[in-house]
């Protein structure tokens, strides 16, 4: 390999033309190196280790092997500006298209079977976040690997071109530079058809690796998802602001929260179908930087650093609502057409957006003021701030919780109630939360065995049920039943009968409520220590 120009190639156009030579050796020896690590280390390991099936193997390396044996056959040493050495590997390449051509339609859907996998097979993304520490991959991952031959396609169409406007027309190689290229050209077509596609697809895969694994999902699910834009957002939470990283696509945004190893915590999946974006009044706090995010799961505030950012944000999110609802419609359309049920219909319900508790020092329905002790409360239906006794009842909102029942306030509770719908079962206390407390009563509840099933256990225990004496809980046991004549012969006769014994005599069924006597006063420390841990998962 020539270090340097000779005098012959002091010609500007020759000293060119030298130099994109040894870019093309430089980068030859650099790729087959690399295409070795792949083969050895990578797909070594993953075979000895049997992180992955032969048919998942098969569709993450397939070709690869051929592609290292083509390039490996071709030894480049001693090349020179009069002996090209490398148009052997150029007319090899241009006869042999077929075997990038496989690799480059392969490249696609092994990299949507990648996030699955990182996703779906712990081993699997425990194998990846491990071989990015070891420092015989010298700091490459294995996406960067695997994504070689695809970008080297047009590296060697860029680098080809270069050379040939740097060398003469009557030079003996310019003839087969131009027939390599021609031929190199068409692969790359074919790959500049889905450079576009396979760009985003690694974005969103590197989005899924920011990911911690616990919260981690499969945002390449979707063959038609697009990244958009990306930004750290501040967003209203509960007490303050705090900083969350934003993921818009072309149907969901997404946001979470960073975590001490850098990594970040998925708070939500909001899908674009079943969202709106509001502006904040002109007189309000930060309005020119903030909007607020309407959908059925959450609505929160969003702040921006910036006015031109906001107008960034909101007219992508509105954009990509836009497209994403016309897309439903024509598949509502489609299946009507087909005889099918109709879709989804327009957003019906969306969840309220919460009152700081900054902005509320007392319960807006009793008005008792909030303490440390006397803790606020935010109900799921209208979003205002309440205390415990005032938003006691639970009620089913599927768009804001499918699984379980969520805190409403008494207001929105007989509202709910009286719309027909059916409400939940849910505790309710006679202490009233406006007067003092009082120490020496006690609250009794008539708890059903279904309820007391699933009913959380105190740190105290019940008193013992009243004595057998009192009526009101006791009624004196029945007579004893009437013995069948044969046993009562039997008796009256004095013969034993082994075969037949007496019945036993038959105990007195008893029915007695159970009453459980509650001091308010350990109902408001079993609160307070309960708060810290109710705190962190109601502020989202």
């Amino acid at each position: 390999m020539s270090t340097g120009p000779t005098a012959a190639e002091e010609d500007p156009r020759a000293k060119k033309r030298f130099y994109v030579i040894q870019e093309i050796l430089s980068t030859e020896h650099t790729y087959v190196t690399r295409l070795k690590l792949t083969i050895d280390v990578v797909l070594g390991q993953m075979r000895s280790q049997n992180i992955l099936d032969k048919k998942d193997l098969a569709l993450q390396f397939e070709g690869i092997e051929k592609i290292y044996e083509l390039h490996a056959r071709h030894s480049l040493d001693g090349t020179t500006s009069q002996n090209l050495k490398f148009l052997s590997l150029f007319e090899d390449i241009a006869s042999n298209c077929d075997i990038y051509s496989q690799y480059l339609a392969n490249y696609e859907p092994a990299m949507q079977r990648r996030g699955h996998l990182l996703t779906k097979n712990r081993r699997y993304s425990d194998f990846v976040a491990n071989l990015e520490k070891d420092p015989v991959m010298q700091g490459a991952n294995l996406e960067a690997l695997l994504i070689l031959p695809v970008q080297r396609i047009p590296r060697y169409r860029l680098l080809m071109e270069q050379l040939i406007k740097y060398t003469p027309e009557d030079h003996p190689d310019h003839a087969t530079l131009q027939t390599s290229l021609a031929t190199i050209s068409l692969t790359a077509e074919y790959n500049n058809e889905a450079i576009r596609a396979r760009e985003n697809k690694e974005k969103i895969l590197q989005i899924m690796l920011q990911i911690e694994p616990t919260t981690r999902v499969d945002l390449l699910e979707d063959v038609n998802r697009r990244f958009v834009m990306e930004a750290t957002l501040l967003r209203q939470c509960r007490k303050r602001y705090k900083e969350f990283q934003f993921w818009l696509f072309n149907d969901q945004l997404c946001y979470g929260e960073k975590t001490p190893l850098g990594l970040y915590t998925l708070n939500r999946q909001i899908s674009l179908d079943r969202c709106y974006i509001q502006e904040l009044p002109a007189d309000a706090a930060n309005a020119a930087e903030s909007f607020i995010v309407l959908s059925p799961a959450k609505t929160f505030q969003v702040k921006t650093r910036s006015a031109a950012e906001r107008r960034d944000w909101t007219d992508a999110i509105q954009l990509h609502i836009a497209k994403t609802r016309e897309l439903r419609q024509q598949q509502q359309q489609r299946e009507q057409h087909e005889g099918g049920g109709g879709g989804v219909g327009e957003l019906a319900a969306i969840a309220p957006l919460w009152k700081p508790d900054t902005n509320s020092p007392d319960c807006e329905l009793c008005g008792t003021v909030f303490t440390l002790l006397y803790r606020r409360h935010h109900c799921r239906h209208c979003g205002v701030v309440v205390c415990d006794g005032c938003s006691s009842k639970r009620f089913k909102l599927p768009h804001v919780d499918s699984r379980r029942p969520v805190r409403v306030c008494d207001r929105c509770f007989t509202t709910l109630a009286g719309s027909g719908k059916r409400p939940s079962l849910s505790f309710t206390t006679a202490a009233s939360s406006t007067s003092a407390v009082d120490t020496t009563a006690s609250t009794s509840l008539s708890v059903s065995p279904a309820v007391l099933k699933g009913a959380v256990r105190l740190p105290f225990a019940p008193p013992p049920p009243p004595p057998v004496s009192s009526p009101s809980t006791f009624s004196p046991p029945p007579p004893p039943p009437r013995q069948p004549p044969s046993v009562a012969a039997s008796a009256s006769s004095g013969c034993d009968s082994p075969s037949t014994p007496p019945p036993k005599p038959m105990r007195a069924q008893r029915r007695t409520n159970i009453v459980l006597h509650i001091d308010p006063a350990v109902l408001a420390l079993e609160a307070a220590r309960k708060a810290p841990h109710a705190a962190s998962q109601e502020d989202d």
